[in-house]
């Protein structure tokens, strides 16, 4: 027996999702999360985390975390937690075998109960793609995302694409599934644009320094080397990605060059001076040996003259 949804959060705070490109099986144990923002809380401070089909069980030795387990043939749809004066109610979704909670603003529970459906459900399977593209000399994700859910088991229809390293992490979230559908592209991190949503100003891994555009180790240039990401749904599915070819896209005009805004492009004009069609630039001097050269031959002609009439 169900509490009223009245009760229940209208969104679910965690679960675990069977995701796979080609489908895959439900986990045997999921933590949920510890966020009460996602909860409904009990307005009634008598109120001891009774009514669920579990009923209310008082622990012992005040343990920080509890462990539910369904009876054969169930699963856990929803639990309630208490200690002190407020109980929280939480959606399991989709239902699980097993839980393990503890209270979101306590250290430790003092009792607790949680409520049961039918264990045959049809599993979730999402299938979805990636890719980098280089658009407008921007870095773009573009993505494809189909979630089939036949039994509404999925608590969340936000799409996030998750980047780490192993040290740093980074989050993006891509939409809403509309009608289990999402397709569309996304800025890869670090990268930005103008105003008119294509003109690029930033890339990942390069920073505006005194007027020149340079490498550097922050604005995300690790997720350069990526080569798979996490593509999340709740729970999550890793997907290969790569960044855009290096070459003279996706990156500033040049390394040490550029402007802080849109790309720009120089060219470079070599001009060449050409000789005259002679091969020779000696216009002048040829004039000059001209001269000469006549007047030679006419001191020859007088000298031999001479030498006739004498």
């Amino acid at each position: 027996m169900r509490i009223p949804r009245a009760i229940f959060a209208a969104a679910a705070t965690a679960g675990v999702l069977a995701v796979s490109l080609a489908g895959g099986a439900l986990p045997a144990n999921a933590v949920l999360v510890d966020d009460p923002s996602g909860s409904v809380q009990s307005s009634s401070s008598t109120d001891n985390c009774a009514g669920l089909d579990s009923g209310k069980i008082d622990t012992k030795g005040d343990p920080v975390t509890v462990t539910a387990t369904a009876p054969e043939g169930q699963l856990i749809d929803g639990y309630c937690v208490k200690a002190g004066t407020v109980a929280y109610y939480y959606d399991v979704v989709p239902p699980q075998a097993e839980i393990e909670f503890k209270h979101p603003d306590k250290d430790s529970v003092s009792h607790w109960s949680v409520s049961y459906v039918d264990g045959s459900f049809t599993e979730p399977t999402l299938t979805g793609s990636l890719a980098g593209e280089c658009v407008a000399n921007a870095p773009w994700i573009v993505y494809d995302v189909v979630l089939n859910d036949p039994d509404g088991v999925v608590a969340t229809d936000v799409v996030s694409l998750v980047f780490t390293d192993g040290t740093s992490t980074e989050t993006i979230e891509l939409g809403t599934l509309v009608d289990g559908k999402l397709s569309g592209k996304a800025l890869w991190p670090g990268a930005t644009v103008a105003e008119d949503g294509v003109t690029p100003t930033g890339w990942p891994g390069w920073a505006f320094v005194g007027g020149k555009w340079v490498v550097t180790d922050d604005n995300f240039g690790w997720t350069r080397d990526v080569t798979e990401v996490k593509l999340v749904v709740n729970p999550e599915l890793t997907v290969a990605l790569d960044y855009p070819a290096a070459t003279a896209d996706c990156a500033p005009p040049a390394p040490g060059g550029g402007t802080g805004g849109a790309t720009t492009t120089t060219t470079t004009t070599t001009t060449t001076t050409s000789l005259a069609s002679t091969g020779f630039n000696g216009g002048l001097i040829g004039i000059v040996a001209g001269v000469l050269a006549v007047a030679g031959l006419a001191l020859l002609v007088v000298t031999w003259v001479r030498r006739r009439r004498a």
